[in-house]
C-alpha cells in the first residue's frame, strides 16, 4: 500500500484523451493506461484524495 500512496503523491494531473488515461507526474513523466484500467486507477486516485492525504 505504501508504494501506491507514493505514486498518488507524485501525480500532478490526470488527462483523459482518446479513451486513454494519462497520469501526469510531477517530474513530467507519465503513466498511460487504456480505458478500463485507467478508469479503475482514476477511481482509486479519487478515493485516495477524498481521504485527505
Amino acid at each position: 500500500m505504501i508504494e501506491v500512496e507514493i505514486v498518488w503523491q507524485s501525480v500532478s494531473s490526470v488527462v483523459i484523451h482518446d479513451q486513454q488515461y494519462y497520469f501526469i507526474m510531477k517530474d513530467d513523466s507519465r503513466i498511460v493506461l487504456n480505458n478500463y484500467a485507467g478508469r479503475k486507477m482514476l477511481d482509486y486516485y479519487l478515493k485516495w484524495q477524498e481521504r485527505g492525504y
